[in-house]
C-alpha cells in the first residue's frame, strides 16, 4: 500500500489491529508489533486467527516484546518444529518402508549383482585367475538369492513381522482413540492414524513463553489450562485501563455447529452490545466471553486457533454445562477464510479503524516464479498460504466500508514457508533466510507500508490543523499525534499484577 495515496489516520479513534497467518507468520507480525510499538501506535483491539492469536495473546497484556527480544519466542533457541509428523505416522511409515524394502530385497541383490558383472568381465580381461574367484562368488550370492530357502525365509519374516507391527500399532491407536471425548466412526486405519501433522508441540511452545513472562524469576510449573486461561483473563481483565493492555478477540471454528467461535475480553462499554442480550439470543452459541468464569477458554482458543484444518487434529473444547452448549464436547480447529469474520468483530466491538498484517505476499512482477514444493509438508504449506491470500484479499474487498481506514501490512517478499520452522532457502538471494530476518522484515515493512506514508501524513494533517486553529482555543493533548503507549517506570510488571491476583 505504498504505492497508493495516504489514507486518512487519526490516533483519537478507536483502533483495531487483525493479525491473520498461520506458523512462521507469527515471525512477521512480531516485526511489525515491534515497529508498531516504537512508533507509539495507539492499539485499543487485538484481534487474531492461526498464529496470529498467539501474538494477540501476548499483546493484549503487553508482553509483545518477548516475541522479537534476542531469546524471544521467535528469535532465541527454543522454537518448535512448527507442525511436525505424528508420531504414529512416521512409525507407521517406517514399517511400511521396512515391508516393503524386504520384498524388494531379493531383487535390489540381483540388480546388484547384474551391476557387478560388468567388473568382473574386465577384470577376465587382465587377470583371468582373480577374474575367475569373483565370478564365482557372484554365482553362489546370485544363486542364495534365487534358490536358497534361508534367504526367502529372512524376506518372509522381516516383512511380516514389519506388517504384524504395523497392524498391532494401528488397533492399539484406534482403541485409544475410542477412549477420547468424542466417539469416532470410520474404518480403522483411519480413526487409529487421524490427521498427519502434529499441533500439540506448538501449542506447548506458545503456551510455555507466555507462563515465562507471567510468572517473573519464580520457580513455578506452568498450571493446568483452565487455571492459565483464568489467571490470564484475570490479568487482562483487571488491567484494561492500563497503559499497553488492550482488548481481545480469537476466532476459530466449530466443526460441531459449523461456525465460527469467538472468544472475547472486552471493556465494560463494549460488552452489552457485542455479546447480545438474554439467554435466547442464538450469539450465546458463537461468542464467548473470556471474562469471569469464561477464562477457562483462553487456552482453548489458542489450541483451536492453531489446529490447521485438516493437517492436525482438532481441539476438543467441553463448554460449561450452565451455558448454551450445555456442557457439549466440540472439536474446535482453524479457518483460513475466518479473517472475514474477524473484521466484522472487530467492527462490532466498535472499532472506527483497523491495522490488518496478513503474510500473503503482494502481486509480484511477471516472471518471478520459484521451484515448486516437492515435500509433502511444504506442498500443503504452498496450498494453504493460498487460501490465507485470497481470504485476506476478499475480506479488504467486502468489508472496506465498515471503518474509517484500513490499512494494510504484508511482506514484499518472503521465501520462508509456513512450517518452516528453521528458515528456509531464498532463491533470489541465494542464500537461507531465517526467522530472525523475517521479523526484521515484518518492521521494515511496517515503516515502509504505514508508519511512514500514513502515520507520518496523518501526523503533518494534525500539525496544520493545529496552526490554523485559532489562538483562543483549547488544545487537546491527543492532537499532537500519537503517544507511546509505555508502562510508567513505577508501573508493576505482569508477574507482580499475577502474584497480587493471587
Amino acid at each position: 500500500m505504498s504505492d497508493a495515496e495516504p489514507q486518512p489516520y487519526s490516533p483519537r479513534q478507536r483502533t483495531a489491529l487483525v493479525l491473520a497467518g498461520t506458523g512462521t507468520a507469527g515471525a512477521y507480525q512480531a516485526g511489525v508489533l515491534r515497529a508498531l510499538a516504537e512508533a507509539g501506535v495507539r492499539i485499543d483491539l487485538v484481534a487474531g486467527r492461526g498464529m496470529g492469536a498467539v501474538t494477540a495473546l501476548y499483546a493484549a497484556v503487553d508482553a509483545a516484546a518477548t516475541l522479537w527480544e534476542p531469546a524471544g519466542l521467535w528469535t532465541g533457541p527454543a522454537r518448535p518444529s512448527l507442525y511436525p509428523w505424528r508420531t504414529i505416522w512416521k512409525v507407521a511409515g517406517a514399517l511400511l518402508a521396512l515391508a516393503i524394502v524386504a520384498l524388494a530385497a531379493p531383487l535390489i541383490v540381483l540388480l546388484a549383482l547384474a551391476v557387478a558383472w560388468l567388473p568382473a568381465f574386465l577384470l577376465e580381461l587382465v587377470a583371468p585367475p582373480l577374474a575367475g574367484r569373483f565370478t564365482s562368488t557372484l554365482a553362489e550370492w546370485a544363486f542364495w538369492v534365487t534358490r536358497g530357502e534361508t534367504a526367502t525365509a529372512a524376506v518372509s519374516r522381516a516383512s511380516g513381522a514389519a506388517m504384524l507391527v504395523l497392524a498391532l500399532l494401528i488397533l492399539g491407536a484406534a482403541l485409544l482413540d475410542r477412549r477420547g471425548l468424542r466417539r469416532s466412526r470410520g474404518a480403522l486405519w483411519w480413526q487409529a492414524l487421524g490427521a498427519p501433522l502434529d499441533a500439540r508441540p506448538v501449542v506447548r511452545w506458545a503456551l510455555d513463553g507466555f507462563w515465562n513472562v507471567m510468572k517473573g524469576a519464580t520457580r513455578i510449573a506452568r498450571p493446568e489450562a483452565v487455571d492459565l486461561g483464568r489467571r490470564y483473563a484475570e490479568l487482562l481483565g483487571d488491567n484494561l485501563t492500563q497503559p499497553g493492555y488492550r482488548e481481545l478477540l480469537i476466532a476459530a471454528h466449530d466443526l460441531e455447529s459449523r461456525r465460527d467461535l469467538i472468544f472475547a475480553l472486552l471493556r465494560e462499554d463494549a460488552r452489552p452490545r457485542f455479546f447480545g442480550a438474554g439467554p435466547d439470543d442464538q450469539r450465546r452459541a458463537e461468542v464467548v466471553d473470556l471474562s469471569g468464569d469464561g477464562g477457562r477458554h483462553v487456552v482453548d482458543a489458542i489450541a483451536g486457533a492453531l489446529a490447521v484444518p485438516w493437517l492436525a487434529e482438532p481441539h476438543v473444547v467441553r463448554f460449561d454445562p450452565a451455558g448454551f452448549w450445555r456442557g457439549e464436547s466440540h472439536r474446535v480447529c482453524d479457518r483460513p477464510a475466518a479473517i472475514v469474520r474477524l473484521l466484522e468483530e472487530v467492527s462490532a466491538a466498535g472499532a472506527e479503524q483497523v491495522i490488518v498484517v496478513t503474510s500473503d505476499v503482494a502481486v509480484d512482477r511477471p516472471h518471478a516464479l520459484r521451484a515448486r514444493a516437492v515435500e509433502p509438508r511444504a506442498r500443503l504449506a504452498e496450498y494453504l498460504a493460498g487460501a490465507e491470500a485470497s481470504s485476506a484479499r476478499d475480506a479488504l474487498t467486502a468489508l472496506f466500508d465498515r471503518f474509517s481506514g484500513v490499512f494494510q501490512i504484508q511482506p514484499t517478499h518472503n521465501a520462508v514457508g509456513l512450517f518452516d520452522g528453521d528458515g528456509s532457502y531464498d532463491e533470489r538471494s541465494d542464500r537461507r533466510q531465517t526467522l530472525r530476518e523475517l521479523v526484521e522484515l515484518g518492521a521494515e515493512d511496517a515503516q515502509r507500508q504505514f508508519i511512514d506514508p500514513v502515520l507520518g501524513a496523518s501526523g503533518d494533517e494534525l500539525e496544520r490543523a493545529e496552526s490554523a486553529r485559532p489562538p483562543s482555543a483549547p488544545t487537546s493533548p491527543a492532537s499532537s499525534g500519537p503517544t507511546p503507549s509505555r508502562l510508567p517506570l513505577d508501573t508493576p510488571s505482569i508477574a507482580e499484577r499475577l502474584a497480587s491476583l493471587d
